[in-house]
């Protein structure tokens, strides 16, 4: 349905993530610690859903919904609220577009903030910490949505840190 793609700049990766110089991508991949960092709201990155698959919004939403609404209840018990709200936010903007082949959902997770652009459009600006890291974790963490892509993120990490 989607292509992904993630963003760290380089000298984040060499200064923030240090301690993984020189582990291989299989064990970047394997590394829960590697990904809880990266996933957590002080990391800048980007994440880029690129529609490979004409797709309703509500398709999307309801994926969203799906891989995240567990996880924000979770993290609103650890005492981060605000999620589910967030993710309302978030599934309204994105509910009403018909995704065309090509198009982008791009999420810029900047200084505390979730900068939402679609197709090629800033649709919403987000500050919510639950919501950051249940969106980085979907793509990234334990159970991410395409294992293919992670693994591929990893190569990218393990090629960066040498």
């Amino acid at each position: 349905m989607y292509a992904i793609g993630l963003y760290v700049s380089e000298n984040t990766m060499r200064k923030r993530f240090s301690d993984w110089k020189g582990k291989s991508a299989d064990d970047v991949y394997a590394d829960v610690d590697f990904w809880n960092a990266v996933c957590q709201p002080e990391i800048d990155k980007t994440l880029v859903m690129v529609v490979a698959r004409q797709a309703p919004g509500k398709h999307i939403q309801q994926a969203f919904d799906r891989a995240m609404i567990k996880r924000l209840r979770q993290l609103e018990k650890e005492g981060l609220r605000g999620g589910k709200q967030a993710l309302k936010t978030l599934n309204l903007a994105i509910r009403t577009h018909t995704f065309s082949i090509g198009e982008e959902l791009r999420f810029e997770f900047i200084g505390g903030e979730i900068r939402v652009d679609l197709a090629g459009r800033s649709a919403l600006v987000l500050k919510c910490e639950a919501l950051s890291i249940a969106l980085a974790e979907m793509f990234l963490g334990k159970r991410a949505s395409s294992v293919e892509a992670k693994h591929e993120f990893s190569r990218g990490f393990a090629r960066i840190l040498g």
